[in-house]
């Protein structure tokens, strides 16, 4: 088993409503409770912004900061299987400074890396129901965690369509730099194919496979990631015959941007047929089988934050994630507005669980 990310501590300033706080978690599980909207979800927001640079629910950097405030300041002081670490981020109305022990990351990616994390909170439930969006992230993530320096790929993919849809809208298709824009896209873009492909390779079989334990009675779950490109010549020519289409839409029609990861229940698709319980099901599967794929990758286990699933899952779903994370022993930090619905491990030792009361943005803490 590997070992787990921990979060030692965490200290915040001028952060959405919390002024200035400081958590000190348990050591299995933290369990942040109160009545809504007093910032129990911004604690899990503080810790994703800490340890990735981004929030899961903005990418507006000024909703960040304390109504009134110029900064927001966070300070994560982490263990790394016995590495310590301390992870600071700034965040300003329009710039974030990230250092690790003082020092800058050379990127956003590489910083985001060193710290993982998985996070369940509403939105997740979409994954299956919703746009492709979320499922080629959820794909990326994980392939830069198997290989950093596909974000090399990545930016440059985006750059390339950006700059060749451009001279498109400004020039037409007949432009002749385009053939070197698409060079360029080609090239990133069958690298990000390619890694995608092997992330699925082994990816998908533990998500079925969890999403069966899950809920062993219920359709067969199937998920396929097939790109569009099946070659890079075929790739090439693709580009060429979409330029006009292209410029007349204001988009990039082709390219790994485009792809989605196809989901299904007993072959019919789910976005189109699956019932609420059975999205529910599938995202708590995606996630499950995330924190733990992305330990194999990393070598060591992710932060796991779940905001509100007791309202977002039934009791029987409940009771099948926190069997799950109890058996796995990732360092869990959970909001609810009760914290005696949250049924964790009754072996649990002394300061292995923490539950605190979030008040108008102050933390209140009760050693369990």
């Amino acid at each position: 088993m590997h070992a787990a990310l921990k979060l030692r501590r965490l200290d915040v300033l001028d952060f959405r409503n919390l002024a200035r706080v400081t958590l000190e978690p348990g050591a299995r599980f933290t369990v942040l409770f109160g009545e809504n909207g007093q910032g129990k979800t911004n604690i899990l927001e503080a810790i994703a912004v800490g340890c990735s640079g981004k929030s899961f629910r903005t990418a507006k950097l000024p909703e960040l900061l304390r109504t009134g405030t110029a900064r927001a300041i966070l300070r994560l002081r982490l263990d790394d299987d016995g590495d310590e670490r301390v992870q600071d981020a700034t965040i300003g109305s329009g710039s974030r400074q990230l250092r690790v022990d003082g020092k800058r990351p050379a990127s956003l990616a590489a910083y985001a890396l060193r710290s993982p994390i998985v996070v369940f909170h509403p939105g997740v439930l979409e994954i299956s129901q919703g746009p492709g969006q979320p499922r080629r992230q959820l794909l990326d993530r994980l392939a830069l965690h198997a290989d950093a320096s596909l974000e090399e790929s990545l930016l440059g993919h985006a750059k390339a369509q950006r700059s060749r849809l451009k001279l498109l809208m400004g020039r037409g298709p007949d432009a002749r730099e385009l053939d070197a824009y698409e060079e360029i896209i080609v090239r990133h873009g069958s690298r990000i194919f390619e890694a995608r492909k092997r992330i699925c390779a082994e990816y998908l079989p533990l998500a079925e496979a969890v999403h069966g334990r899950l809920a062993p009675n219920a359709e067969p779950l199937a998920m396929t990631y097939a790109p569009r490109e099946l070659s890079p010549n075929a790739f090439r020519e693709h580009l060429a015959e979409r330029r006009t289409v292209d410029a007349v839409r204001g988009m990039a029609t082709v390219g790994p941007q485009r792809d989605d990861l196809e989901i299904s229940l007993s072959n019919r698709p789910a976005r189109g047929h699956g019932s609420q319980g059975q999205h529910r099901t599938i995202a708590l599967a995606l996630k499950l089988a995330e924190v733990e794929f992305t330990a194999g990758l990393r070598g060591v286990r992710p932060l796991v934050l779940l905001d509100d699933v007791s309202s977002e899952l039934d009791r029987a779903r409940t009771a099948q994630l926190f069997d799950h994370l109890a058996r796995e022993a990732s360092q869990v930090f959970l909001t609810t507005t009760r914290a005696e619905l949250i049924a964790t491990p009754d072996d649990l030792l002394a300061g292995e669980r923490v539950d605190v009361e979030v008040r108008a943005g102050e933390l209140v803490p009760k050693h369990c």
